[in-house]
């Protein structure tokens, strides 16, 4: 077990490393979407989700349906039907 928190409970069951997660990383599975260190929630609909990231990156998830699952000081859980990932 990886511990009590988001990433460690997606990679453990996406069978990744625990080190495969970085600074603002993200990993996809299905309808979902992990995204660690954000610095915060920018603005959402169920179509676009922005995330801050260190530096002033923005990362704008595009989809339908979309809402975050969980959100943690570090984590976020994005679910939906993901159909565009874009940093800025």
């Amino acid at each position: 077990m990886r511990g009590n928190t988001i990433a460690g409970d997606l990679s453990e069951r996406l069978q990744l490393p625990g080190e495969a997660l970085g600074e603002l990383s993200v990993q996809t599975a299905g309808r979902m979407m992990l995204v660690e260190n954000h610095r915060g929630l920018l603005s959402f609909t169920d179509e676009s989700i922005v995330v801050a990231g260190a530096r002033g990156r923005r990362l704008t998830v595009r989809g339908t349906g979309l809402f975050v699952q969980a959100m943690t000081k570090k984590e976020m859980l994005i679910c939906g039907m993901l159909q565009a990932i874009e940093w800025d």
